[in-house]
């Protein structure tokens, strides 16, 4: 699997240079992410499980900061945990090739208006929730839903 990722990364920059895709395979330290962020007109988040998905709430509120709002775009898997309660998120289904196609076209296809607005309702998200808050609420559930045996 790794070294097809490898294989179409490689075609992708043969065909369109290697400053237009970046492939990131760990977790590098916060000011590096802060530094993507800053600098990534899209963010793709293709999770299959998860709970917050911390990258897309770090983005959002980088691309604030650097105002770049207008030339921003969050593309989420349906599995990534943000995309039930931030709006202005893309969804697509990670394992259909087609919804992925679709959602990237329709990414790529966005005005600088309709980014601005889709940041901005992700960022009310990010302005009125924090990962505490989160954990409390999560926690909160996790403890609601225990049934001792």
């Amino acid at each position: 699997m790794r070294r097809r990722v490898l294989q179409i990364r490689d075609e992708i920059h043969k065909e369109f240079g290697t400053q237009c895709l970046l492939l990131q395979e760990s977790n590098p330290p916060l000011e590096k992410r802060l530094a993507l962020w800053s600098s990534a007109d899209i963010i793709l988040c293709s999770s299959l499980k998860d709970g917050l998905c911390i990258p897309v709430l770090e983005y959002v509120k980088c691309r604030m900061m650097a105002g770049k709002f207008r030339s921003s775009t969050m593309i989420c898997s349906e599995f990534a945990g943000c995309n039930e309660a931030m709006r202005g998120v893309l969804v697509y289904n990670p394992f259909s090739a087609t919804a992925f196609l679709e959602t990237m076209d329709k990414a790529l296809s966005l005005t600088p208006d309709e980014k601005e607005e889709n940041m901005k309702l992700a960022y009310q998200y990010v302005k009125r929730n924090s990962v505490t808050k989160w954990t409390e609420g999560f926690l909160k559930d996790l403890k609601l839903a225990y049934q001792p045996v």
